[in-house]
């Protein structure tokens, strides 16, 4: 399967979906920067919300934070392709199991 036409996929209700999760996340997961924290005795933890759409959009966010965590442009776009390619197949399986019982 080649996927490369999905790599910059990303819509308006993609940007709306991410700022909900990431502020459901930020809270969510406040506990567990706490204990990370603590555990590696750290002055700050940097929590990266990976939040995709149905069809593998993602908000811009996504990239900047990602772009800390890697050197160059060539792992930034694998690490996003990887997700999406991952994302569409649990879709495409979804559906063919949900065709098959119909």
């Amino acid at each position: 399967m080649n996927f490369d036409h999905i790599q910059g996929l990303q819509s308006h209700s993609t940007t709306n979906f991410y700022h909900i999760q990431h502020k459901s996340q930020l809270e969510k997961y406040t506990e567990l920067r706490a204990g990370i924290k603590q555990l590696y005795k750290s002055p700050s933890v940097k929590q990266i919300n990976v939040v995709f759409d149905f069809l593998g959009g993602f908000h811009e966010e996504l990239k900047k934070d990602l772009r800390n965590l890697t050197n160059t442009d060539k792992e930034l776009t694998f690490l996003i392709e990887r997700c999406q390619k991952w994302i569409i197949c649990q879709n495409a399986n979804i559906v063919k199991t949900f065709y098959e019982y119909t």
